[in-house]
């Protein structure tokens, strides 16, 4: 079997890992923790951070790096990829990332779910092997009703 059909079925499954058990640092989704643990000027974490809270964004910057370089091997095979994330995720300010999207060969590709048949408007980003889902980058046009936010 070549690395490059033996990358397919591992990556997927590690990914689908990567999204059950992620520790929220918080990338996307989860409750909240009562104070930020990091922002976007500082995606790896506030050097203040101690403890627990220091442990869990060092997890979630991790796994993080992992995927970035989990992308990189993809790019090398040339595998089609990509890695999707709320538009506003601190992901996308990870230094892995930011280097991710200096490549002439990765784009990032925002879009409004509603346009795609969703009834919320949530704003997603993808980044990607350019060129796959450009037709998709796609703002929320008005032209409809959304459901409510909450519970």
């Amino acid at each position: 079997m070549s690395d490059t059909s033996m990358l397919a079925p591992l990556a997927a499954r590690f990914l689908w890992l990567l999204k059950k058990e992620s520790p929220n640092g918080k990338e996307s989704g989860g409750a909240p923790d009562p104070k930020p643990l990091r922002k976007k000027w500082c995606p790896e974490g506030f050097p203040s951070l101690k403890g627990v809270r220091k442990i869990k964004v060092q997890k979630a910057s991790i796994l993080a790096n992992v995927v970035a370089n989990l992308v990189k091997k993809c790019i090398e095979l040339q595998i089609t990829f990509s890695v999707e994330n709320p538009e506003n995720s601190l992901i996308w300010s990870m230094p892995e990332f930011v280097k991710l999207l200096e490549r002439g060969d990765v784009e990032k590709v925002t879009f409004h779910a509603c346009m795609f048949g969703s009834r919320r408007n949530k704003s997603t980003s993808l980044v990607a092997t350019k060129g796959v889902f450009t037709s998709m980058n796609v703002c929320c046009d008005k032209s409809h009703d959304h459901l409510p936010w909450g519970v």
